[in-house]
């Protein structure tokens, strides 16, 4: 049997004999599908694989979705998040300040400071990760 790695309806290379070809030659779709239907192992593979590819195509295409409403929600989470660290910031470094205890009040700011900036952090860290493999 004969495999080749076809590529817009031209042999790129022929997989039996190990040679690559410089320029595209014809090849007929039709042979080609006529002798992988002739083995029923490789039919069956064949059509595993065709179907696993179409079910995946049509699985990547919804997390476009997705991908859409989960930034939808870390940006509305991004914005509450905003005022309600600041108005506890605010709120704690009022009460450091009332008992006396003005040494503590940039650790105080740093904690919020530092919490509001994972928000930012953490998402771009993720998309470093995923780019990477």
């Amino acid at each position: 049997m004969e495999i080749l790695i076809i590529k817009n309806h031209h042999t790129i290379v022929n997989w039996e004999s190990k040679t690559q070809y410089t320029k595209y030659q014809e090849c007929d779709i039709e042979k080609l599908s006529s002798q992988l239907t002739k083995n029923k192992k490789i039919k069956k593979f064949v059509i595993t694989l065709l179907g696993c590819t179409l079910y995946f195509k049509n699985v990547f295409a919804s997390t476009k979705g997705i991908d859409s409403l989960g930034w939808t929600l870390l940006g509305l989470i991004r914005h509450w998040a905003y005022w309600i660290l600041l108005i506890w910031c605010i709120v704690d470094v009022v009460k450091s300040g009332l008992s006396g205890d003005s040494k503590k009040t940039l650790p105080i700011v740093l904690k919020y400071v530092i919490i509001f900036a994972s928000m930012y952090l953490i998402p771009v860290i993720f998309d470093a990760v995923k780019g990477a493999f």
